[in-house]
């Protein structure tokens, strides 16, 4: 009964082991922000610290504040 209880409990850390590396890889990729052109389709026609703000919401669910 005791190996039993080994086995189910190595089991089970192995599996979540590797949900957390496929989480990890299925991370959705952000484009850097350096590369796009401004007002552009890509950028959701923002500026880019239009298009940065809005990443860090999307990110962190806080807007940053403007200051011009």
């Amino acid at each position: 009964m005791k190996t039993l209880a080994v086995i189910v409990l190595a089991v089970a850390m192995f599996s979540a082991a590797f949900v957390g590396i496929a989480a990890a890889q299925s991370a959705p990729t952000v484009p850097d922000p350096a590369t796009l052109t401004p007002f552009s389709a890509e950028m959701n026609f923002m500026s880019l610290a239009g298009y940065t703000r809005y990443l860090n919401h999307q990110r962190t669910g806080q807007w940053t504040p403007f200051t011009p």
